[in-house]
């Protein structure tokens, strides 16, 4: 199961990037300019990244079990 959902996941972010390059391949700077910082970051600072996404999810799943 668990693989079935990561291989869907791929393939919708594959999807939504080849929409942002327009599905041409010479755009490919439109994908590092949406992505470098994160990358960057990860890889220079990880714990702070993280940290910012553990915090945003918990966030997240507080308001859906409030409802």
């Amino acid at each position: 199961m668990a693989t079935k959902v990561t291989l869907a996941r791929f393939e919708s972010s594959l999807k939504d990037m080849q929409k942002t390059i327009e599905f041409n391949y010479s755009n490919m700077s439109l994908l590092s300019v949406k992505y470098a910082d994160s990358c960057v970051e990860a890889m220079t600072n990880s714990e702070a990244m993280v940290k910012r996404w553990t915090e945003k999810i918990s966030s997240e799943y507080r308001k859906r079990s409030a409802k």
